[in-house]
């Protein structure tokens, strides 16, 4: 399969899924990119933040419109999101490749299970 091809599948399937039950994209991309394109983590884990940016923006203000949206939750979680976004990124920039893509898949795996046992 070409390049091409396995980023706008991987572009596809993050957006669809992502925009229906409200995952980030890098579920989708950063496995994509490493696994698919043997792009190195650090790299991937960077380009499917500035990709998911764009794109949560379009389908949160999608659900805003629908009155899916509780403001004053948005309005706390963001704020300490956006600061510890920047901390987890200049921790992410500083661990070795094998701890990082180790850390992604801890984080799927738990989050996958969480999901399939329920509460």
């Amino acid at each position: 399969m070409s390049i091409i091809v396995t980023l706008l599948i991987c572009g596809a399937l993050s957006g669809f899924i992502g925009g229906m039950i409200g995952i980030g994209g890098g579920i989708i991309i950063i496995p994509f990119l490493v696994y698919f394109l043997n792009v190195p983590i650090h790299t991937a884990v960077g380009t499917s933040l500035l990709v998911i940016a764009p794109t949560a923006l379009l389908s949160g203000i999608t659900h805003l419109k629908s009155g899916n949206v509780n403001l004053s939750y948005l309005l706390i979680i963001l704020s300490v999101s956006l600061i510890f976004a920047v901390l987890g990124a200049r921790i992410s920039i500083q661990i070795p490749a094998d701890m990082l893509r180790k850390c992604v898949a801890v984080v799927l795996l738990l989050v996958s299970l969480k999901l399939l046992i329920g509460k």
